[in-house]
């Protein structure tokens, strides 16, 4: 659960920097 949780963090971080 706790990777899980990790992955889908770090996805979203990444995926709204270039966004802004």
């Amino acid at each position: 659960m706790s990777a899980t949780a990790t992955s889908l963090l770090t996805v979203g971080i990444w995926v709204r920097i270039p966004m802004g």
